[in-house]
């Protein structure tokens, strides 16, 4: 029984370690989520050449590149609860309608995982009423999106 237990224990401890390690060197400080119905999975991407320090330079982001996002992500990008549009509107209408950025901004939280800052928005795509998305971005230029649409 003691020679079982003196092999577990190196076993286990390099699980943990890896586990742990694996989690450390993510950008989220954790795994990517999985698909459920209605649910993701997280999709990731890292933009190159991109660095943000600060709310500002993180919203900025966004508006600057709401293309490449939409290119990456598809259309699950879509910051409809932060445009100005009358109840009851159209789609074609919420679409033109612009974003309201300095509410954008305010809405924009930062956790920190492992020493990083990781900032946060929470959003409603008009196909999703009632239901929300996370968009996370590093300072590196990691996003990541993750969402439930439907019931």
């Amino acid at each position: 029984m003691k020679g079982r237990i003196s092999l577990l224990l190196p076993i286990g401890l390099l699980v943990f370690s890896c586990c742990l390690g694996a989690t450390l060197l993510d950008p989220f400080g954790m795994p990517r989520k999985p698909g459920v119905p209605n649910c993701g999975p997280e999709m990731r991407h890292k933009f190159p050449s991109t660095t943000i320090r600060s709310e500002e330079e993180f919203v900025l982001f966004l508006q600057t590149h709401e293309s490449d996002l939409a290119d990456v992500f598809g259309h699950w990008v879509r910051l409809d609860n932060f445009r100005d549009v009358s109840p009851g509107a159209e789609f074609p209408e919420i679409q033109q309608s612009p974003v309201a950025w300095d509410q954008v901004l305010e809405a924009v939280t930062i956790r920190r995982a492992w020493g990083r800052a990781i900032y946060s928005l929470d959003y409603q795509p008009m196909q999703c009423p009632g239901q929300s998305f996370r968009l996370k971005m590093t300072r590196h230029g990691h996003v990541s999106v993750y969402g439930c649409c439907g019931v």
